[in-house]
């Protein structure tokens, strides 16, 4: 079964302090492997302050100055392209989940990031090898959760709630598998 289109989220097994409390968005696996971009992640560079740079270093660059001012996001720990996850199906290199579309290329996010569209830009990302991430699920280092669009449009702000909101679908999840219907936010007030 593929993981495209779900959302992991580390356990205390996972032997890997990179992807504590990250949601990681799988927008490919197949047999070659797996690739995923961590949703929860900013760093302090601007998307526009970064598109300034790229469209200066070259006069034939196909990246076009913006004003744009959300940050770029850390993919994860292997270097790659620039990535963007978005809105914009004309931009689509790959849908991840309808109407969710992944692009790579320099020219396509370009298009993204200087349209009126949601999306993300992601630098590096999380990769594994040919059965790597199913050997860490039957490890137990994983949790698999449906995506929910809010974990990838939200602000560096509400990071730490989107985390907190990912992991209540894990307890609600659990809860309905022993047929326990009405859970408190709080259980020590149960």
């Amino acid at each position: 079964m593929s993981l495209k289109g779900k959302v992991l989220i580390a356990t205390k097994k996972m032997p890997d302090p990179t992807f504590r409390e990250m949601l990681i968005l799988i927008v490919k696996d197949d047999e070659d492997g797996a690739v995923g971009y961590c949703l929860n992640n900013s760093t302090n560079e601007l998307v526009g302050e970064l598109w300034g740079k790229l469209s200066q270093q070259n006069s034939n660059c196909e990246f076009t100055e913006t004003n744009d001012k959300s940050r770029i996001q850390t993919g994860g720990p292997v270097f790659g392209p620039l990535t963007a996850l978005h809105k914009l199906e004309n931009a689509s290199e790959n849908e991840v989940v309808p109407g969710i579309y992944c692009s790579t290329s320099g020219e396509k996010v370009n298009e993204v990031v200087t349209s009126h569209t949601s999306f993300r830009i992601y630098s590096g990302y999380s990769g594994w090898g040919k059965g790597q991430l199913k050997s860490e699920i039957n490890r137990g280092s994983w949790h698999i959760i449906d995506f929910d669009e809010k974990f990838i449009f939200h602000t560096p702000e509400t990071e730490v709630e989107v985390w907190k909101e990912a992991t209540q679908q894990i307890s609600q999840s659990f809860f309905c598998t022993l047929g326990i219907k009405n859970v408190p936010s709080d259980p020590s007030l149960n």
